[in-house]
């Protein structure tokens, strides 16, 4: 009971050294106000979903970032809104779709 008490103690600890992570929100523009693009870093890394968008307030591309590393669907955009490239990534590594395969 002593050992898994200081093993409680011992993970705590740690997460109390880790603290909170540092977030910051991203949301940049065009000079004629549209959106240029956005999402989050977590720890000074790309997280979760981003986008960036062409002058005209369509989106450029879309992907997910786990950790600094693309994860999952990776999505391009021409500027009037149709797909032209879909890739799929695991860790940081194309893994479906990759180079070559763009939509026309």
């Amino acid at each position: 009971m002593t050992k898994l008490i200081g093993i409680l103690i011992a993970i705590a600890v740690g997460w109390w050294l880790a603290g909170d992570p540092e977030v910051e929100v991203v949301k940049e523009f065009y000079e004629n106000g549209q959106v240029k693009r956005e999402g989050t870093y977590v720890d000074g890394d790309w997280e979760g979903n981003w986008k960036t968008y062409h002058d005209n307030g369509q989106v450029m591309w879309e992907r997910n970032y786990n950790y600094g590393e693309k994860d999952g669907r990776e999505t391009f955009y021409h500027d009037n809104g149709q797909v032209f490239d879909e890739d799929i990534w695991e860790d940081g590594e194309c893994v479906e779709m990759c180079e070559g395969d763009e939509i026309d």
